[in-house]
C-alpha cells in the first residue's frame, strides 16, 4: 500500500509540475512585449488569438514589441529574420509563419513571411494592405488593437487562400482594381485630348506664325523682278532614289498572366513589408 501510495503521489507531482511547466513555456511564444506596452490580460488575450488562427491554419502568427533592432541586426528585415530564425518560429518542416515585429526606439515596423503557404498567402501586395491598416493604429499608440488586427488579417488571408483557392493579390482586389481602372480611364482621357486638341492647336498656331513672318511690303508682278541679277547657276547635282528597302524585325511583346502580382522572396526564404508608423 506504501508503495502504490508513493506513486500515486509522484504521479499527481509530476502530472502538477507538467500543468505548471506547459502554460510557462506557452506564455508570450507568439505574442510578446519587451518594450511593456502590454499589460497581461491583453497578452494573454492575444496569444490565445494567435493560437487560434495558428491551429486553424496550421501556419504561425507572431507579435513581437521590441527596444531597438539595432540589438539584432542593421536594419528592421534583418532584425526580423533573426529573431524568427533564432527563435525557431513557424509550424512545419519549412517553418510557416508570418511575424509582426515592432521597433520602438526607431518607430519601425516590419511584416515577415516564412515558408511556402506564408509567402503564397501573404503576398506583396496583401502584406501592403496589413500593413497599411496596422501602421494606423500604432501611429495612435493602440498596441494592443494594432496586434489584433495584425492577427486577424492574418487570420483572413490564409482563409482567403484555402477558400480561393489562390492568394488575395491585385488581380482580385476589388480596391484596387477600381483604382487602376480610374487611372487607366484618365490616361485615355489625357491622349484623346492630345490626339485631337494639341494638333488643331498647333497647326493653328504655325500658320499664324508663318503668317507673321512672311508679311512683305509689296508684291511684285512681274517675273523677272523674282531672279537674281546674274540669273540662275545650276551648279549642284544630286542622285535621288524613289525606292527605299527598309528591314523590320518585330519586338518581343510582354505578357500577363493576370495572377496578380505575387510575393518577392529573398534567398533565406523571407518576403518582407516595412514602414515607419512615426511621420
Amino acid at each position: 500500500m506504501r508503495k502504490l501510495r508513493n506513486l500515486l503521489i509522484s504521479l499527481l507531482l509530476m502530472l502538477g509540475i507538467g500543468l505548471y511547466i506547459l502554460p510557462v513555456m506557452a506564455e508570450g511564444n507568439h505574442v510578446e512585449d519587451e518594450a511593456g506596452l502590454l499589460d497581461d490580460y491583453h497578452l494573454q488575450q492575444l496569444e490565445d488569438y494567435a493560437i487560434r488562427v495558428e491551429s486553424a491554419h496550421d501556419c504561425g502568427v507572431y507579435v513581437r514589441f521590441i527596444n531597438s533592432y539595432s540589438s539584432f541586426a542593421s536594419s528592421i528585415g534583418q532584425a526580423s529574420e533573426y529573431i524568427y530564425n533564432s527563435e525557431n518560429l513557424g509550424t512545419g518542416s519549412d517553418h510557416n509563419g508570418i511575424l509582426l515585429l515592432v521597433s520602438m526606439s526607431e518607430g519601425q515596423y516590419d511584416l515577415c513571411a516564412h515558408g511556402d503557404t506564408a509567402n503564397t498567402a501573404f503576398t506583396d501586395h496583401a502584406k501592403a494592405r496589413m500593413a497599411k491598416r496596422v501602421e494606423n493604429l500604432l501611429s495612435n499608440e493602440d498596441w494592443y488593437l494594432a496586434s489584433s488586427e495584425f492577427i486577424s488579417l492574418s487570420d483572413s488571408m490564409l482563409t482567403y487562400l484555402e477558400a480561393h483557392g489562390e492568394p488575395f493579390d491585385t488581380n482580385n482586389d476589388p480596391q484596387y482594381q477600381y483604382r487602376r481602372e480610374e487611372a487607366e480611364a484618365a490616361s485615355r482621357t489625357m491622349k484623346i485630348g492630345a490626339t485631337f486638341g494639341l494638333p488643331p492647336l498647333a497647326g493653328l498656331l504655325t500658320c499664324l506664325g508663318l503668317k507673321a513672318r512672311n508679311k512683305n511690303t509689296g508684291i511684285q508682278t512681274e517675273a523677272h523682278n523674282y531672279f537674281a541679277r546674274n540669273g540662275i547657276n545650276f551648279n549642284r547635282a544630286q542622285d535621288l532614289f524613289i525606292n527605299r528597302t527598309v528591314m523590320r524585325t518585330p519586338l518581343p511583346r510582354s505578357t500577363s498572366s493576370g495572377r496578380g502580382g505575387g510575393t518577392t522572396i529573398n534567398s533565406g526564404g523571407f518576403s518582407h513589408h516595412s514602414g515607419s508608423f512615426r511621420h
